[in-house]
């Protein structure tokens, strides 16, 4: 039976560029007779540059933490939205902040509402401000908030929304539950501890805590999993 890999993509996929063509030479490989689907924080237009720049291909982007969910031409296969009254609510709280408010639709982020929003994204100029309004907002119970290692950037979206509920529905789709997952970061800890998955050896130790083994990269995980066809 054919297997499903979800692999988070940034710190996962995307480390050094030998680790990163290494992985991505590994995925093609595997899927010659399986499934792989990338699971990744990002927006379709900060993602197709990577899908560029690496050529990249997969049969499922898992966009937006899970909440896009495009096939192999980019149609949407399945999404999950934040409410108007989500929406409502994260933009009256950061609206006198000293930051830049973008809601990420299909295709972008925008700074109108023009569309399904998946995500709103912060933008900071300064880190202090960030993490205070950071701790302050995830008192919150009902969203998840996400700071970028790479930018000064706040993301927020549902508490009700995951990875993992993405995954379900490829299940579903692909008529198997040979589901494997990797990840890094906390935005990944649902998905492995739902899956029984791992993660790689640079992940957070909170990562490290739930997941079933530590793989040195993507490709190692790929070696295990072709070996036992």
């Amino acid at each position: 039976m054919k297997k499903i890999l979800v692999s988070d993509y940034d710190r996962t996929i995307y480390l050094d560029e030998n680790t990163t063509k290494k992985n991505i030479s590994s995925i093609k490989k595997f899927m010659k007779n399986n499934i792989f689907a990338i699971a990744t924080g990002r927006s379709y237009e900060d993602f197709y540059g990577q899908i560029k720049k690496y050529n990249i291909d997969a049969n499922y982007y898992l966009l937006n933490y899970g909440n896009l969910v495009l096939d192999r031409e980019f149609n949407v296969v399945f999404k999950q939205c934040l409410t108007q009254k989500e929406i409502e609510e994260i933009t009256c709280f950061f609206k006198d902040k000293d930051c830049e408010i973008y809601y990420c639709n299909r295709y972008e982020n925008s700074k109108e509402i023009s569309d399904d929003v998946y995500k709103v994204v912060l933008v900071y100029k300064d880190k202090e401000k960030q993490m205070n309004d950071y701790r302050e907002f995830s008192k919150k119970n009902k969203y998840l908030v996400f700071i970028l290692k790479s930018h000064p950037h706040l993301e927020v979206i549902s508490n009700r929304m995951d990875k993992s509920l993405s995954i379900s529905e490829i299940e579903k789709r692909e008529n198997t539950d040979l589901v494997y997952v990797i990840g890094d970061s906390d935005n990944d800890i649902t998905m492995i501890k739902k899956y029984n998955g791992y993660c790689v050896k640079n992940a957070m130790e909170e990562v490290k805590n739930v997941s079933t083994k530590i793989y040195d990269s993507v490709s190692n995980l790929i070696d295990d999993l072709m070996e036992e066809e």
